[in-house]
């Protein structure tokens, strides 16, 4: 719905080849959330003291005036390159009409917020994560070499197990996976499915 609004913005057409196109978008989403690794938490407080035991930085989404520009090219980034950027960040994101709570905002160590151009103040939840994660994915990969970002072996390990036993689909697979756990393949350095491998091609 977010992305007909936007797209409605644009064409009509645009708005009825994305409506057609509605059931292998869900097809291609559904399950995402299973490769995520989520907790949860009775209130504010205790997300705060995981993530300080953790030892995160907390950076909160937010519109006030004291909220620094989440933007390449900031000064508050670039005077302070690539100090700026903490080794551990935890990000937190609220929505639209409400934002994050106070509580959270008071025990921020920074305030940021994303540039917008036009009437609109902010955006989606979703679009935001979106756009702020990607912006901290290039900043951290500028900053930072691979062999500094990349997760502890053990939790590597842990991560991939739990993936491939969720993407077996069979009982060979699965002993497929499992053979690949130690010894994964080299990752793709492009995601993207070869065009005769796409569904819904010529249609």
């Amino acid at each position: 719905g977010r992305v007909k609004r936007y797209a409605a913005q644009r064409s009509e057409k645009a708005w009825q080849v994305d409506a057609e196109q509605d059931e292998q978008h869900l097809a291609f989403a559904k399950g995402a959330e299973r490769f995520l690794s989520i907790r949860t938490f009775d209130d504010t407080a205790a997300c705060l003291e995981a993530l300080r035991e953790a030892g995160r930085e907390v950076w909160v989404t937010a519109l006030e005036q004291q909220a620094q520009v989440l933007a390449p090219g900031a000064p508050w980034l670039e005077d302070n390159f690539p100090g700026a950027l903490p080794k551990r960040l935890a990000l937190v994101l609220g929505s639209e009409g409400l934002g994050v709570s106070d509580t959270f905002k008071a025990a921020a160590d920074r305030l940021v917020y994303l540039p917008l151009s036009g009437f609109a103040e902010s955006l989606n939840v979703s679009v935001a994560a979106a756009l702020a994660v990607q912006l901290l994915l290039q900043l951290y990969a500028r900053a930072f070499p691979e062999e500094e970002l990349r997760l502890p072996a053990e939790e590597l390990r842990s991560l991939r197990a739990d993936w491939y036993a969720k993407l077996a689909r069979s009982d060979d697979e699965r002993k497929q996976y499992e053979a690949l756990v130690d010894a994964p393949p080299v990752p793709l350095d492009d995601l993207r499915r070869s065009d005769m491998n796409r569904r819904g091609r010529g249609k």
